[in-house]
């Protein structure tokens, strides 16, 4: 028709493909992709985890193998802390118990000290002194006059000075005696008499009495007077002079005593009278210088002591104690 102009056609309104400029038909984008993806299946994760099941394994024996070694090092770490606090509970134990033995021990010696204290109060509670053995050379209406020895210096020690002390000593202690009449019994000595008399109106009680206490304030001042030879301090003594005879069975048993502790012997089991020289070891009789000596005991001066008994309850041989004994009675009066 004339005046109708033809409108070019449109490429939407052709092939919905469209025509490619060079003349073929353009492919979507999606079929592109649709074909270049494969599709995951479960052949598809085997076949993948086949080929890194080696390596995987491997890395999980590697991770247990470190959680193996870490917990193995915890465990020894645990049991040698659990060891140690073991041991040093162990320990504490031990000493714990050692201790409640030493406490046990040290009640026990001191319930033996208490005993032996109070029985040694008690003994002097009921003591009583014969003045009649303690003598000087003087008399008193031809008795013979107490005294005390008083002393504590070196044997050799000057009269003069010896006498100056011991007064010096008396009055500062206060003591009520009588000091006018003290003198040496030598040139030279370490210890000085005091003659006791009775005070005006006093009675023998009294005066022993007097004396108790005399004597307990001199043991208690403990006044150094000097160094021992051996070792350790000289005191202030003061006690009651004694017959000759009397200190000869002191020095008797003292000297069987020695030996006694010399020779390794128990003192625990030495049991002594001074005055009668009655010596026991180990209950057995061993010296004494009252009784009669038995068969086979060695006779001295102030007694005997039986040297075949005391060997054998020590543990020595005869010959040793007889040794031994001849060096320690060259000292006996």
């Amino acid at each position: 028709m004339a005046g109708t102009t033809r409108s070019p056609t449109s490429p939407m309104q052709g092939d919905p493909g469209g025509v490619h400029p060079g003349g073929g038909r353009k492919r979507p984008a999606q079929a592109d992709d649709e074909e270049g993806e494969k599709p995951l299946t479960l052949s598809t994760l085997l076949a993948a985890l086949k080929d890194n099941r080696e390596e995987i394994v491997a890395q999980v024996r590697e991770d247990m193998d470190s959680l193996a070694n870490r917990v193995n090092t915890v465990e020894l770490t645990v049991e040698t802390h659990v060891g140690n606090t073991t041991k040093l509970l162990e320990a504490m134990t031990d000493r714990h118990c050692a201790m409640e033995e030493s406490v046990r021990k040290v009640d026990n010696r001191q319930g033996e000290m208490l005993q032996r204290l109070e029985l040694l109060e008690g003994k002097f509670a009921k003591a009583t002194f014969s003045l009649s053995s303690t003598r000087t050379s003087e008399t008193d209406g031809g008795n013979p006059r107490p005294a005390l020895v008083v002393g504590g210096w070196e044997a050799d020690q000057h009269h003069e000075d010896t006498l100056k002390l011991v007064k010096q000593h008396l009055s500062e202690l206060n003591v009520n005696l009588d000091v006018d009449k003290a003198f040496v019994p030598g040139l030279r000595r370490g210890f000085a008499l005091v003659p006791l008399t009775k005070l005006e109106g006093e009675s023998d009680d009294e005066q022993r009495a007097r004396v108790q206490e005399i004597l307990r304030t001199v043991r208690a001042a403990k006044i150094v007077t000097g160094q021992r030879p051996e070792g350790g301090n000289r005191y202030f003594f003061a006690a009651l002079s004694q017959s000759p005879e009397r200190r000869r069975r002191a020095q008797l048993a003292g000297k069987v005593k020695r030996f006694i502790i010399e020779e390794g012997g128990d003192p625990r089991k030495i049991e002594v009278e001074y005055g009668t020289a009655n010596l026991w070891y180990n209950t057995v009789k061993i010296a004494s210088g009252v009784t009669s000596a038995p068969e086979g005991a060695t006779a001295e001066k102030a007694g005997w002591v039986h040297l075949g008994t005391l060997a054998r309850q020590i543990g020595i041989s005869e010959e040793t104690a007889t040794s031994r004994w001849g060096d320690l009675r060259k000292a006996l009066a």
